[in-house]
């Protein structure tokens, strides 16, 4: 069903010599891998697919992939499991968001954005999840639309002791939106493994129907336009009450959201002002405590 031009493997608890060998036997054409760090990651791709190293580490492996006129950078990632660790990762993936390549980071980053996105299991710690966001907010990063179900990782316990959580994701900077602006990522079903494989399609999916998902985009809250967009929606009167109105408002505000995201994050030529005083104003919200932070939840 599905005949990708390039294939990674996280943590394939295989030596790196034998690398060659697995080439062989999934069928393509050439590969590597951070094995000069730990050899958790392996990259597989096929002869007629550029790719290019630009930066590797202990975590992820960055690289440059061209096929025809589809250009792009790509960091993989396979993330350690305490935040201490991850601060490494999150510095090596700071220091490429100054490209001005479309830009993709994709695999296990081994945390969540909100408790929202587990079931089940303990709390993961509050600092290591604001790390992680604030991480995700200075680099501009942008969550690529998703088919599949919510959680991508479950520890295969069974009862009380099972749980699962989103640990795996794609992000992207604006620009790749812009060059990709069909591309999306699936999930595809668990079979032996606690993580759910990732498909992504940079093309067009011939088999989707209907509009695409209303996904909440965390850079918003960063736009000095946000809250007179959502208060606008709130302050219209509603004749109905209790948990109806809270449905009917969000409902309102999801369509809102959406044509206003579509303005203000156009990034036409007659947004470039907008988006210089933009910069600015969130490298001076970045200065700030980051409790201060303001949170919305929304209900899908």
């Amino acid at each position: 069903m599905y005949k990708p031009k390039v294939v990674v493997l996280a943590e394939p608890f295989l030596r790196d010599e034998l690398l060659d060998d697995v080439k062989r036997v999934l069928g393509f054409d050439y590969g590597l891998s951070n094995g000069a760090w730990d050899g958790k990651l392996w990259i597989f791709w096929m002869n007629d697919v550029d790719v290019s190293m630009v930066s590797c580490g202990t975590q992820q492996i960055t690289v440059l992939v061209s096929n025809g006129s589809m250009k792009c950078k790509a960091s993989f990632v396979y993330a350690k499991c305490t935040y201490v660790q991850r601060r490494e990762l999150w510095a090596d993936l700071e220091k490429e968001s100054n490209g001005t390549e479309p830009w993709l980071i994709t695999g296990d980053f081994n945390i969540i954005v909100s408790d929202e996105e587990r079931q089940g299991g303990r709390p993961r710690p509050l600092v290591a999840m604001e790390e992680f966001n604030f991480w995700i907010h200075s680099c501009g990063l942008l969550e690529l639309k998703y088919l599949g179900k919510r959680f991508s990782w479950c520890n295969g316990h069974v009862g009380r002791d099972r749980s699962w959580a989103r640990l795996d994701r794609s992000l992207v900077v604006q620009n790749f939106v812009q060059a990709f602006p069909d591309s999306f990522m699936r999930y595809l079903p668990r079979t032996s493994s606690d993580h759910a494989l990732m498909v992504i399609s940079l093309e067009k999916n011939v088999a989707k129907y209907g509009p695409s998902p209303f996904q909440f985009q965390q850079i918003w809250v960063d736009h000095v336009d946000f809250p007179r967009c959502v208060r606008e929606v709130w302050d219209q009167p509603e004749a109905r009450s209790g948990l109806l109105k809270l449905a009917v408002k969000l409902k309102k505000l999801k369509v809102a959201l959406k044509g206003w995201n579509k303005t203000i994050f156009g990034w036409t030529s007659g947004h470039i002002k907008e988006l210089e005083d933009w910069i600015k104003r969130l490298e001076s919200h970045l200065q700030l405590n980051y409790d201060e932070e303001v949170e919305l939840d929304l209900l899908a």
